[in-house]
């Protein structure tokens, strides 16, 4: 048998051919870990951020369901005021429900304040038909003028009650105020306090609702105070009423005081259709008697208004030359255009800050709509404890 010699040098570069060979598969090899070890952190890192992101987001989600039940239970809660103290169908409800929402959405005034001015109005005695437009108006003349929304609800609702109306003047009202208070020197606060302490006496007599607010609003120009010169325009009205019906001489010396605009019984026949245009000639012819010198003082006497504060009241107003005249046609205007309380209440809405709270009643109209989805759920979850 013949043998195969293999040069040394052979065997030697075949060893480093082997050598590289395994440590070029060892460096690729190492090189495909690495890259896969680089791809497995990748992928660690993407998931963890995923887990975070998932886990803000469930945080989010859940933050944002909480804050949309809490939305959803003060609506419930504030709405209950109604429930209480109006008598309706869940259908007339659900119909105010919408109305206040829509209200809220247009209106810088939250859905719970609007809910609490429907409370006032309903332990007032307003209708459930006539809430939304009471509702308005007052939150309406609470941004417009000083007026709180309690004395504005009480007013509206009393001066309805008086005269009568079944809560269909509610807006006209507010812009016969309005319009009173701008044009002369009385704020929309005193003219309703004043006003409170004549409208019985003006509806008893026939006299409108703006009349009397024209009454009080000349009052309170020449700075009487609101009980003494609501009182005093009422003991006239009621004076001069009495005087007719009785038809003695008391109703001769009130038509002799006004006689220099008309006689007697142009003056009773007035009075009879226009009680405060009648008054408003008495106390006009009062300062036409003093000013000729006569004794006023003693009319008043002989008239039963010898009272010092109502004296006072009557010659202020006889003195204030033709401001009572204006008061009244200031006051009739306004209500028969009913825009007034509008449009200074339109002026504060285009501010900034009350489009932003706009725009907050719009949010929180939506959250009041998901959290009452959400709200039977967590009813469910709060029985279950309480049974526990």
């Amino acid at each position: 048998m013949t043998e195969i010699t293999v040069p040394a040098g052979v065997v030697v570069a075949q060893t480093v051919v082997d050598y590289k060979g395994h440590a070029e598969v060892n460096k690729s090899t190492e090189q495909v870990a690495k890259s896969m070890g680089d791809t497995a952190n990748r992928a660690q890192q993407f998931a963890a951020r995923a887990a975070s992101a998932a886990i803000i987001g469930l945080g989010a989600t859940t933050l944002a369901f909480v804050k949309a039940a809490q939305a959803s239970m003060a609506f419930e809660s504030s709405f209950a005021g109604i429930r209480k103290t109006v008598e309706a169908t869940e259908e007339e409800f659900a119909q105010l429900k919408d109305q206040i929402f829509t209200l809220a959405s247009v209106t810088p005034v939250t859905a719970d304040e609007l809910n609490r001015i429907g409370e006032l109005g309903g332990q007032l005695g307003v209708a459930v038909q006539n809430l939304p437009d009471f509702i308005r108006t007052v939150s309406q003349i609470a941004i417009a003028t000083n007026l709180t929304v309690d004395n504005a609800a009480l007013g509206l609702a009393r001066l309805d009650a008086i005269a009568q109306t079944n809560g269909e003047t509610f807006s006209n009202v507010s812009s016969t105020i309005v319009e009173l208070g701008n044009n002369f020197a009385a704020t929309e606060s005193e003219i309703m306090t004043t006003v409170l302490r004549i409208a019985q006496a003006a509806a008893q007599v026939g006299a409108t609702t703006q009349d009397a607010l024209a009454f009080a609003t000349a009052l309170q120009a020449i700075g009487v105070p609101a009980q003494a010169g609501g009182t005093a325009v009422a003991r006239v009205f009621q004076a001069i009423n009495s005087a007719i019906i009785q038809a003695g001489e008391e109703a001769e010396k009130f038509a002799q005081v006004a006689a220099s605009s008309v006689s007697q019984q142009s003056f009773e026949q007035l009075f009879g259709e226009d009680p405060a245009q009648a008054t408003r000639l008495f106390i006009e012819g009062l300062a036409a008697i003093n000013e000729q010198g006569g004794d006023v003082v003693s009319i008043l006497d002989q008239l039963g208004l010898s009272q010092r504060r109502t004296m006072l009241a009557i010659l202020g107003l006889a003195e204030a030359g033709d401001l009572l005249e204006r008061t009244l046609i200031t006051g009739r205007e306004a209500f028969e255009e009913n825009t007034a309380a509008t449009e200074e209440a339109l002026k504060r809405f285009s501010t900034l800050e009350s489009q932003l709270q706009i725009t907050r009643n719009i949010f929180n109209e939506l959250g009041v709509q998901i959290g009452d989805d959400f709200l039977p759920v967590l009813k469910e979850a709060n029985q279950f404890v309480q049974e526990v």
